[in-house]
């Protein structure tokens, strides 16, 4: 059942059906290898208008719908599959191109592309749902709340079992700098910052992935993530924002 409907929100994201325009450039393939400004970039100017007001753009208002910003590109993908893994959300979705991207909790754990493969081989990141909120903000702000691990694989820069160590942290919300932000209020949202630092181990071809930051923005109240700016790896930093819920 699951593969049948993710083959069927695939098939109809590659048409505009009833008027409504299902949008999904290739932003995701890039920087990795191809140059943002080049053949994602082209697929930006065709998709949108020449007024580049690509966020008032008519979605199909029967799917879910998340608004990505890679490298000043701007696409939005269609939630294709929705279920529960352990305690957490595991939602995947899907560009024009077939393209995917899985989100864990709100965390990209798979990222699958002509160019470019991603995987977080041990998803076993905390439940939001346990940090104590009052209100918009975190009791226990601007400290470490935990420490993890986790191992990934990467096609390009080669890695397999890539060993990192990530720290989680509040924040207060005039502490967090989303850059991309549209459709949700900075200062209602619950903010964390993941410190991403590699520790080295696995097979690797080239150097050390370097340190990275990861910024989450919560909604208080379904302590679901509704934006986020990730790095699975550096050439690979995009914002995520929860654009369009589908119709229950």
């Amino acid at each position: 059942m699951q593969q049948t409907r993710s083959r069927l929100f695939r098939k109809c994201l590659l048409f505009e059906r009833t008027g409504y325009v299902l949008v999904a450039s290739v932003l995701l393939v890039g920087c990795a290898s191809r140059s943002a400004s080049t053949l994602s970039a082209d697929v930006f100017r065709q998709t949108f208008s020449a007024s580049g007001d690509q966020d008032k753009i008519q979605l199909n208002p029967a799917l879910a719908f998340v608004r990505v910003t890679r490298a000043g590109s701007t696409a939005f993908l269609a939630l294709g599959a929705d279920r529960l893994d352990g305690d957490l959300n595991r939602e995947t979705y899907y560009s024009a191109q077939r393209e995917t991207l899985e989100l864990l909790g709100g965390r990209v754990v798979s990222l699958d592309t002509d160019d470019e493969m991603f995987r977080w081989n041990t998803p076993v990141a905390p439940n939001w749902k346990f940090f104590e909120i009052e209100g918009s903000r975190v009791v226990k702000r601007g400290v470490n709340l935990l420490s993890y691990q986790r191992s990934i694989d990467l096609q390009v820069p080669y890695r397999y079992g890539y060993q990192e160590s990530i720290t989680l942290r509040a924040l207060a919300a005039n502490e967090a700098n989303p850059q991309y932000l549209k459709r949700h209020d900075r200062d209602t949202l619950v903010w964390f910052e993941e410190i991403v630092v590699p520790e080295g181990r696995g097979m690797v071809a080239g150097g050390a992935l370097g340190v990275r930051k990861n910024l989450f923005g919560l909604d208080p109240k379904s302590r679901s993530v509704v934006y986020s700016e990730q790095c699975p790896y550096p050439a690979a930093c995009f914002s995520i924002e929860q654009w369009q819920l589908a119709p229950r």
